[in-house]
């Protein structure tokens, strides 16, 4: 039993891996957006903590003419006071 979930562990670990090894340009995800369930949504990701949101759900800071996307107002704020 303890090496079927052993094994479990290594795979889903081992996927986790290689997923977030593709290129973050062109992400999309699946959802409901504008067009109704199911329709592709572009994500951005958040230079702080590194994960992936909608980016119609992003916390916007523009930054030097950039805009920059984040997951919440801790992470913008944390980039805020980096730079």
């Amino acid at each position: 039993m303890r090496a079927l979930i052993l094994g479990a562990l290594v795979a889903a670990s081992t996927w986790l891996v290689l997923r977030s090894l593709r290129p973050a340009s062109g992400k999309t995800g699946q959802g409901a957006g504008k067009d109704g369930p199911g329709a592709k949504v572009p994500l951005v990701q958040d230079p702080v903590c590194h994960t992936y949101i909608p980016k119609d759900t992003a916390v916007v800071l523009r930054h030097g003419g950039t805009e920059h996307y984040f997951c919440s107002d801790r992470c913008a704020e944390a980039f805020r006071d980096s730079g």
